[in-house]
């Protein structure tokens, strides 16, 4: 069997194709890994294997916590590491809750990324030891939360916050997720509340760029 072959498939998703070029070659010296850069949607072989997954910036024209969802629905053993600029913990602990396993900034790529595909793969988190200690007690948080009173935003909320900080006014938003313009209000209306802030411009925005095959993922209909 050829050397092509062996290796845990690792999927990268870039901005560009120098970027995914660059991700490619810093994961071929590594014997756990078996890099593929996307330009098509992947269609899985096995639904039971390991895959990894590696997302380059914020690119998906979804909501994150979408596209994830129908990757995970395609390849449910998959897991995911985000490679960004430097990013405050707060979002950090928001790309986990999404979904995500892992994160590396852009400028330690070379000397962690590796590492943080052979980590995920084997089921662990690829982030500090701090973060780990806030990721284990906001989730003890959130179980204990009384009912009624959830400490952190609900997933549906999740989605509504990544569109408003890519600055979607409320009936683009709509249009999105295919709900009404009121729904809209109302889930940023709780965002707020337990952000504890006046108005959506105090959420911070980002931005975000088209990939080919996120819109090939934004039209994969899954059950």
């Amino acid at each position: 069997m050829g050397s092509k072959n062996i290796g845990i498939p690792t999927y990268v998703m870039a901005s560009n194709r120098l970027a995914g070029e660059y991700l490619v070659q810093v994961l071929a010296h590594d014997r756990l890994a078996r890099p593929i850069l996307c330009e098509q949607l992947p269609q899985p072989r096995l639904r039971s294997m390991r895959t990894v997954f590696i997302v380059e910036g914020s690119l998906v024209p979804l909501p994150l916590s979408e596209c994830i969802r129908r990757l995970r629905a395609l390849f449910p053993k998959g897991k995911f590491v985000m490679v960004d600029r430097p990013q405050p913990d707060e979002e950090i602990m928001r790309l986990i809750r999404l979904g995500f396993h892992g994160f590396v900034e852009h400028s330690k790529v070379a000397e962690c990324l590796a590492d943080a595909v052979r980590a995920v793969a084997a089921g662990r988190l690829w982030i500090s030891d701090e973060l780990m200690h806030m990721y284990v007690n906001l989730t003890a948080e959130a179980r204990h939360s009384p009912a009624g009173k959830p400490q952190l935003p609900t997933p549906r909320e999740t989605e509504v916050l990544e569109l408003v900080r890519r600055r979607l006014s409320n009936k683009e938003i709509a249009l999105v997720l295919e709900v009404s313009e009121s729904t809209v209000k109302y889930h940023l209306s709780n965002i707020l509340a337990k952000f504890r802030v006046g108005s959506r411009r105090e959420l911070e925005p980002s931005k975000v760029g088209p990939a080919r095959v996120w819109e090939q993922l934004s039209r994969t209909r899954t059950c």
